[in-house]
C-alpha cells in the first residue's frame, strides 16, 4: 500500500510539474494600433515608421529587416526566450503580427486555436505601449 501511494504521488507531481512548466494561453489576434501625437494629428507613414522604431528600441526589440511598410522585430529576454513579430504599418496605424518563436510553447491546441507562453502577450502588448509613447512624443 505504501509503494502504491507512492507512486501515486510521483504520477500527481510530474502531472503537475508538465502543467507548470508548459503554461500556455490563446495566441490573441493582433489588433490594429492607431498611432497619433499628443495633440492628436495622426502621424504619416515616416513618422509612423519612426515611431515603431523608437518604441522598439526602448522595449529592447531589435530591426531584423526593413522593407517597406513592414518591419521584422525580435526581443530576446534571458537568453532562453525570444519572439519574432512583424510590424505591419501604414500611415497612422501598425499592427504586431506573430511571426516565431524559441521556449515559448507555441502550439495549436486540441480545440484548433493557438496558444503560446502567457508573457508572449504581455511583451508585445509592451511593445505596442511603447510605440504608441514613442508616436505621442513626435
Amino acid at each position: 500500500m505504501k509503494r502504491f501511494l507512492t507512486v501515486l504521488l510521483a504520477t500527481f507531481l510530474a502531472l503537475a510539474m508538465s502543467q507548470v512548466l508548459a503554461r500556455s494561453t490563446p495566441l490573441q489576434a493582433p489588433q490594429t494600433v492607431t498611432l497619433a501625437r499628443a495633440d492628436g494629428v495622426a502621424l504619416d507613414t515616416d513618422a509612423t515608421r519612426a515611431a515603431i522604431l523608437a518604441g522598439a528600441a526602448s522595449a529592447q526589440w531589435t530591426v531584423e529587416d526593413d522593407p517597406r511598410g513592414r518591419l521584422l522585430l525580435r526581443k530576446g529576454v534571458r537568453g532562453k526566450h525570444a519572439m519574432v513579430v512583424e510590424a505591419v504599418y501604414t500611415a497612422g496605424q501598425v499592427r504586431f503580427e506573430y511571426v516565431d518563436s524559441t521556449n515559448l510553447n507555441y502550439r495549436m491546441r486540441a480545440s484548433g486555436t493557438w496558444s503560446i507562453h502567457p508573457n508572449y502577450m504581455v511583451w508585445r502588448a509592451q511593445l505596442e505601449d511603447a510605440v504608441r509613447l514613442a508616436a505621442a512624443r513626435n
